[in-house]
């Protein structure tokens, strides 16, 4: 019985094992100072998925397979 519980977990929790995922990082700038842009929202259209830029505009974050082909949105209050 013990055996077949472990299987059972291992089984159903495979789909999740076998998700592959990309990692996205970047940095967030003013296109005409080339000034740093802190603590921006960063995120998938239609996804809570995303993540802040630090102090210097920095982030990275994973985003599974099926959503690589999806929009990122960057958001910076006062733009």
């Amino acid at each position: 019985m013990k055996r077949l519980i472990i299987y059972s977990i291992f089984f159903a929790a495979r789909p999740l094992f076998a998700q592959t995922y990309i990692e996205i990082k970047g940095k967030v700038s003013d296109q005409k100072t080339k000034q740093a842009l802190p603590y921006a929202s960063i995120g998938i259209k239609n996804s809570p998925l995303g993540t802040v830029s630090n102090e210097l505009g920095e982030f990275g974050f994973f985003v599974p397979n099926e959503l690589v082909s999806d929009t990122l949105i960057i958001s910076y209050i006062g733009y």
